[in-house]
């Protein structure tokens, strides 16, 4: 018995499964977002390293302000070391960095989700060498600047060279 292939349902099902997972590519080049690129900021304020589950991008930088303090409601955002391995509702403090700390920028990616919409991310890697963090997600750090090809000038500075 031979079963019978309904293409175009089959494709429908293929471009719905496709948009639900999302699709992540390279905008370093494209304009603004190609200023980021081989940069580096100086944070302007502490920052945490927060860990979500099962994402490429489940290390995303969180600055410490009161902006902030609802994606860890159990405790504020004031930086602590104490809070560092903290963990709320799949979320984990993994690490942290102090103000002052240099970063490079070394692509950006656009991340598309059919519930989120299009997100633009920075990512990151910190410019001492002694740390173990590899690669970053700085979304935080450049939403509300996005069409600008910087940081959010309240979170970072440009490192001058």
């Amino acid at each position: 018995m031979k079963t019978k292939v309904y293409w175009p349902t089959f494709c429908a099902l293929l471009v719905c499964v496709i948009l639900l997972s999302g699709c992540v590519t390279d905008v370093s080049r494209d304009p603004p977002h190609n200023k980021l690129v081989g940069t580096e900021w100086k944070l302007k304020t502490d920052v945490y390293v927060i860990e979500f589950n099962g994402s490429w991008n489940d290390l995303i930088i969180y600055p410490c302000t009161k902006f902030f303090s609802g994606s860890l409601p159990d405790f504020d955002m004031s930086y602590k070391e104490e809070n560092i391995g903290r963990s709320y509702n799949g979320r984990k403090v993994v690490a942290g960095y102090k103000k002052g700390t240099v970063f490079k920028i070394v692509r950006v990616l656009k991340k598309t989700e059919i519930e989120m919409g299009a997100t633009w991310i920075p990512v990151m890697l910190p410019v001492d060498a002694c740390s173990r963090i590899k690669e970053l997600d700085g979304y935080y750090l450049y939403w509300r600047v996005l069409g600008k090809g910087i940081l959010d000038p309240e979170y970072a500075e440009p490192v001058l060279k």
